[in-house]
């Protein structure tokens, strides 16, 4: 079955027919022969790793001008990295990367992070969600956010990240050469603990404006110490999101607090939360704070 779209530069296709290496070939010679493709959806082929190591030699060529490729759901493995950190460091139109849910693993986001640290890398938008991850991918993802320019948005979500992963990925926030500026931590099976790590982040980066820890156990005593970098006039954190954390109404007088103070914050998610009645109306009279900007709660 063969399922495909083309628009304005843009080429979509699912299920394409054939082995890795045919597919692989064919996408690379489709890559040189157009020079007006700027986006590349590839997901749900079975591309795998031979196919990636054929389609990057099309993404490598000067006649190549994709700046969005999306290789999602194409069975790659931490083999696939090796072609594409060979891809990062000569591109110079790749601008978006999407490799979520595949099995990269710690060792394949290594490679992948040494291409994001090359000096011609000019990757901003990076999806590695459902890759297999631990802490231990963290420390090259530091390196990255510590040396790079281009990168404001990263995906981790649903990765065994966890809280030392998060310390790691914090010492990179407080750098200042990084511009991120979107960090969504989905499912990282974070708790408590790595808020303080969190909270000098937050006022020591001022470009994040993105934070997404929903579906985390960081629990009331955990919120205490981010809410102290909300309030904190560095921060200009503009989403913040905390579904499913294991709240209850004993977390709501820190969140009102920073509301009465953050001008910046425009959106939280709390649901999922058992706030319970007296959080919420206490949440609810600081919305009516001169200060407060919330527009989506």
């Amino acid at each position: 079955m063969r399922k495909s779209s083309v628009c304005a530069g843009a080429l979509s296709a699912s299920f394409l027919p054939g082995s890795s290496e045919t597919i692989g070939r064919y996408l690379a010679s489709v890559l040189i022969c157009n020079p007006n493709l700027t986006e590349l959806d590839l997901s749900e082929n079975p591309l795998g790793d031979t196919g990636v190591k054929f389609l990057c030699e099309g993404l490598r060529h000067l006649n190549c001008k994709v700046e969005k490729q999306d290789l999602n759901t194409c069975y790659l493995t931490d083999a696939s990295c090796v072609y594409l950190f060979s891809l990062l460091q000569v591109s110079q139109t790749l601008k978006e990367l999407f490799v979520f849910a595949n099995s990269l693993r710690d060792t394949g986001v290594q490679h992948l992070c040494e291409g994001l640290c090359h000096v011609n890398s000019i990757i901003k938008n990076l999806v590695l969600s459902e890759c297999s991850l631990s802490p231990a991918c963290c420390e090259s993802l530091t390196q990255v956010l510590s040396s790079t320019w281009s990168l404001t948005r990263l995906l981790l979500i649903n990765n065994k990240i966890g809280d030392l992963g998060l310390k790691l990925l914090c010492e990179g926030l407080k750098q200042p050469d990084c511009q991120l500026k979107d960090l969504v931590l989905w499912t990282c099976h974070l708790i408590g603990e790595c808020c303080q790590d969190s909270c000098n982040a937050l006022y020591t980066n001022e470009h994040l404006r993105v934070l997404e820890l929903s579906d985390s156990a960081l629990g009331d005593e955990g919120m205490q110490v981010p809410c102290e970098g909300l309030k904190h006039p560095s921060c200009k954190l503009q989403t913040l999101g905390l579904a499913e954390c294991h709240f209850t109404g004993a977390c709501c007088g820190a969140l009102t607090s920073v509301l009465s103070r953050n001008e910046n914050l425009t959106l939280l998610d709390l649901s999922g939360n058992h706030l319970k009645d007296f959080g919420v109306q206490m949440l609810c009279d600081a919305l009516l704070h001169a200060i407060c900007k919330l527009q989506t709660f």
